[in-house]
């Protein structure tokens, strides 16, 4: 049997002319499209039902409704039940000059006592046409009051109860956050095992909610009811769709918060559907928005719209000592707005890539949570993964989101099975991770194999051979319905064969590092962390993880790091500072390595004062294996390390427990008796820490000179970019500005005026690339979404093909060489400039900046006399490779073309490199000068981009660069790229947005005028 609940809020019906009243049918169209298959249906109504609590008003609401109801039932045949529920909001009190009402509420906010039952009958004065009209509608008797209940019957053995809480009854005509209240006395509880699910309903989302002047906090209060009682919250009054899962630490559950939107603010309608299978427990989660181009309901569901309400068995509860290990954290992570860290606060599910599919050019990824789903398939799931890649959280959040489904995982160590027959072990689990005296281990023993899952941790480490791990798995699918078994990287892994299983019943998987998008969602709960979703600053957190994001990117570099879970947060919490009680003088880029090794060591479980000596070794000994061009080393050549080292310097431990606590700590890997630092950024830091440390100053100026004339080789580079944080080498800025003089000195820097050789062959171009329309209805955050999808696309793709430049490459080409030291040295001055910068004089720093421009600039002049002198020998041979075409002149102009869009990127490429190396924060007037000072567009273009790309936009500043360059369209055409780039990434006003568009000249289309617009662009290009 299904049930379908229409939700809609924020009505405000007014008059006959109101714009919801003719999108009636489209309405009903929407409904019916998905409410055919359902028997019972529920409209509910989350508050601002009319637009001033007039009679009239209710009138028109009800004969809307009643319509609906007609013809809802009339197009659908299974419907037997059609019923109504409704809780009030501000806008349906009628509100009058009531001094003395102002007054008591005034007064109940003041003390925060019981509310005295004529108080509330004064308070709900406001409010008695609403009442009249659920009455009516309803054909049930109701009172005015703050809270009641409705039950919905589904089956014999099931129903629905609404909880209903009147929000609103202390409502004011200019109302202010935290000025509501839900007396205590007046919340709704269950009435006992009957009530299999429970809906609770209230109009204004509980930021509004007061806290109280005492040491009862109503709004905490409230809420922490609300996740005690209800399987699923509806509210509204905000005005847009929102849906999320908040969990209850203390009760161990989950509720479903749905946020509708408003049916009629202004031009725009939103309303959602709740479909809920009563024999599969799943509830689909569908939101419609009006499109006014194509004058339909759109369905805007999330992808992640399906929620389940599992039916618990009544006595099976985790001990509470189990569930508080399934929630810690393993690391010492400290975040500055919350002090107890729980791991759902800073999870994200990892991509899982299948093991099968390694041939594939492709790959599709898979979200580790699908395992989650009823129709996940495979009876036997195999994860592989890295020491710190993120298994054992992986598996502990499976754990405790299967419990909240009504399944009860059991967690094996896999270290403890010594032979196939684990039952002893299975019965051990039990007893630990659940309250045995509650519920037996004989009763779980005998629940459906559906109700049971098996996890596997780290299967590597039993004492089974192949075969025995095969049969473990065999044994174990005859317990439960799903075994799920992690496993360190293995290449023999696909020889885990299941005999007795059905190759489709086994999925193996390697668990991924975090991609772009995952990384941004890890690194947004990061931040949103602690926050008031209902105070906050939206469009400043998203500008801050926006910074945060490519501050993260730029730390992990070009996967020396993998992006594991474990690495990033320990660099946020660098950038945070919180592990600064060690006494450091680095500064952020470093100090964030330095936190991962702490991290590290600290779970190693190092005392705080062992850690400095061995960051001390591990910093002489990497210098040591650099010294001797070696990447990795023997045990006997640590040993003799560790006896030299040991005459100079104390050491706490033993080489052999020294060697323990870092094979322990992963900062060193054993590969079959050669060990190495498997991550090659920590080597680099080390390498870069022992130098900053040399005495010997012409020794230390004679190796950064031998770093700088080295960068096209990615060990120096790097090592290079970690000793520009150590702020103790003040020299290395000369030697820096002198290496940036070297690559293509030959050339003089592009300045994108009218009689630049760039500008010339760019000119052309502008027509093709012209940007003529801008997007008014893009939504930052998805827009941003988008590009990180994109983004992880490219890189899936670059990773498969594993096509890489060495160092070798570089030594044969000199231009190649150029390239990339022209890359590496902006991005090295860039760090001093983003974290350095108080350290040097102002002199020094602009000296940098400007050094970064021009070889940059340089670097594109290269590109453009390239590009030009080959463009003749690229036309004559694909003319000789295509003699049968006679049209020679529109093959030239062709060639030309993606010649000059190549170029275009390029120059885009360069602008893009130096703008996100060089730019910071809170520098805008330097960069402003620097170009003034450097006196071209180019320079012009980058500083705009970086003051754009780091702070706000200033429309009066944009004004005055286009009319400066109002004769420059190539110019021009970059200014509005970065614009356009600028609206679709930051929450703007209308007018701002419509401002932006008149001074570049850009109309102002919605997604159909520009859907319109791409289609006559194209078709004008395909005649010409």
């Amino acid at each position: 049997m299904k049930l379908g609940i229409i939700q809609l809020s924020d009505i405000h019906f007014n008059s006959l002319e109101d714009f919801v009243l003719g999108k009636k049918d489209l309405f009903i169209d929407a409904c019916c499209s998905e409410l055919t298959d359902c028997s019972k249906i529920v409209l509910v109504i989350t508050g601002d039902i009319s637009f001033s609590g007039d009679m009239n008003q209710y009138d028109i609401a009800y004969e809307f409704f009643k319509e609906i109801e007609r013809q809802i039932r009339e197009r659908s045949t299974y419907i037997n039940s059609f019923q109504y529920v409704i809780v009030p909001g501000n806008h349906d009190c009628d509100f009058k000059d009531d001094s003395i009402r102002d007054i008591v509420i005034d007064r109940i906010l003041l003390t925060n006592t019981k509310i005295d039952d004529n108080i509330i009958a004064k308070c709900l004065e406001p409010q008695k046409n609403f009442w009249n009209f659920l009455s009516r509608i309803t054909g049930v008797n109701y009172e005015p009051c703050i809270s009641y209940k409705v039950e919905v019957r589904l089956t014999l053995d099931e129903n629905i109860v609404f909880h209903c809480y009147n929000s609103s009854f202390l409502s004011t005509l200019n109302e202010k956050i935290g000025s509501l209240i839900i007396p205590k006395e007046k919340y709704l509880y269950r009435d006992g095992t009957k009530e299999k699910v429970v809906i609770s309903l209230f109009h204004h989302n509980t930021g509004w909610l007061s806290p109280g002047n005492t040491q009862e906090n109503p709004k905490k209060m409230f809420e922490s009811h609300l996740i005690d009682v209800s399987d699923i919250v509806m509210c509204g009054h905000e005005h847009s769709l929102k849906q999320q899962v908040v969990t209850s630490l203390e009760k161990k559950e989950n509720i479903i918060y749905l946020e509708g939107g408003a049916f009629q603010y202004n031009d725009m309608s939103e309303f959602g559907i709740l479909k809920y299978d009563t024999s599969t427990k799943e509830i689909e989660n569908l939101r419609f928005k009006y499109d006014a181009d194509e004058l339909i309901y759109r369905n805007i569901s999330a992808s992640n719209n399906i929620f389940y309400l599992h039916k618990k068995i009544i006595g099976i509860t985790l001990d509470d000592v189990f569930y508080q290990w399934l929630n810690s954290i393993d690391i010492p992570i400290k975040h500055p707005l919350k002090e107890n860290l729980i791991l759902p606060d800073i999870f994200v599910y990892q991509d899982l890539e299948p093991i099968e599919t390694f041939s594939t050019k492709y790959i599709q990824y898979i979200n580790s949570k699908s395992i989650l789903k009823n129709d996940f398939g495979g009876k036997i799931t195999i994860i592989e993964g890295d020491t710190q890649s993120g298994k054992s959280s992986l598996m502990k959040m499976l754990f405790l989101n299967f419990y909240d489904k009504g399944m009860y995982p059991l967690l094996i160590k896999g270290k403890d099975i010594k032979a196939i027959n684990i039952n002893e072990q299975i019965k051990k689990a039990y007893k630990q991770q659940y309250n045995n005296d509650s519920f037996s281990y004989e009763k779980f023993k005998q629940l459906n194999k559906d109700k049971k899952i098996i996890i596997v941790e780290d299967l590597n480490e039993s004492y089974l051979n192949n075969e025995g791990k095969s049969a473990l798995l065999n044994e174990l699918i005859k317990f439960a319905e799903k075994i799920i078994v992690t496993t360190k990287v293995q290449n023999d892994i696909k020889s885990l064969i299941i005999s007795s299983q059905k190759e489709s019943d086994v999925k193996r998987f390697h668990l991924k590092s975090l991609g772009y998008e995952k990384r941004n969602e890890l690194i947004e709960k990061w931040i949103r962390l602690g926050q008031d979703p209902f105070t906050c600053d939206n469009i400043a957190i998203e500008h801050e993880i926006k910074l945060t994001f490519d501050q993260i990117s730029n730390l992990l570099g070009e996967q020396y790091v993998p992006s594991y879970p474990i690495f990033i947060l320990s660099f946020l919490q660098g950038l945070n500072g919180s592990l600064r009680r060690f006494d450091i003088s680095q500064t952020s880029y470093a100090f964030c390595y330095y936190s991962l090794m702490i991290a590290a060591l600290y779970k190693a479980e190092v005392p705080h004062n062992k850690i400095e000596g061995i960051i001390k070794f591990l910093s002489e000994f990497s210098y040591e294996l650099y010294c001797l061009n070696k990447d990795s080393f023997t045990k006997d050549e640590f040993y003799a390390f560790y006896t030299k080292h040991k005459e100079t310097y104390f050491v706490s431990f033993t080489p052999d427990k020294l060697l323990e606590i870092l094979f322990k700590s992963y900062i060193i890997k054993d590969e079959s008796e050669n060990f190495c630092i498997p991550y090659k950024y920590i080597y680099y830091y080390l390498i870069s820490l022992k130098i900053s440390s040399i005495d010997n100053k012409k020794e230390q100026e004679k190796i950064v000179t031998n770093l700088c004339n080295n960068l096209h080789k990615e060990r120096e580079a790097n090592i290079l970019i970690f000793l520009v944080n150590h702020s103790n080498i003040s020299f290395i800025i000369d030697e820096l500005l002198l290496t940036t003089m070297l690559p293509f000195n030959e050339y003089d820097p592009i300045t994108l005026d009218t009689t630049d050789k760039l500008f010339t062959m760019l000119n052309d171009l502008v027509d093709d690339i012209g940007h003529k329309v801008l997007r008014d209805d893009v939504n930052p955050h998805e827009e941003r979404i988008k590009l990180l999808k994109k983004s992880d696309e490219i890189s899936q793709k670059i990773s498969f093909e594993n096509e890489k430049i060495n160092d070798e490459d570089f030594e044969k080409d000199e231009n190649l060489k150029d390239i990339n030291d022209s890359f590496k040295i902006v991005k090295i001055l860039g760090q001093i400039v983003k974290n350095q910068k108080d350290t040097f004089s102002k002199n020094q720093i602009v000296s940098l900046i400007k050094q970064s421009y021009y070889v940059s600039f340089r670097s594109i002049s290269f590109f453009v006399k390239m590009i030009d002198d080959a463009q003749d020998e690229i036309v004559n041979l694909i003319k000789d490779k295509k003699l049968d075409i006679k049209a020679d002149a529109k093959i030239e102009v062709k060639i030309q073309k993606l010649l000059q869009m190549m170029l275009y990127r390029v120059c885009l490429s360069f602008f893009s490199n130096l703008s996100l190396s060089i730019g910071t924060p809170n520098m805008k007037e330097v960069f402003n000068d620097i170009a003034k000072d450097i006196g071209t567009p180019a320079a012009r273009i980058v500083s705009f981009t970086i003051n754009t790309y780091y702070n706000k936009l200033n429309v009066k500043e944009l004004k005055d660069l286009v009319n400066e360059f109002e004769n420059n369209p190539v110019v021009l055409e970059i200014i509005r790229a970065r614009v356009v780039n600028y609206v679709y990434h930051n929450s703007l006003d209308y007018n701002i947005r419509q401002q932006i568009g008149s001074i570049c000249k850009l109309k102002l289309v919605n997604k159909a005028g520009y859907m319109k617009y791409i289609k006559e662009n194209v078709k004008l290009k395909s005649n010409s």
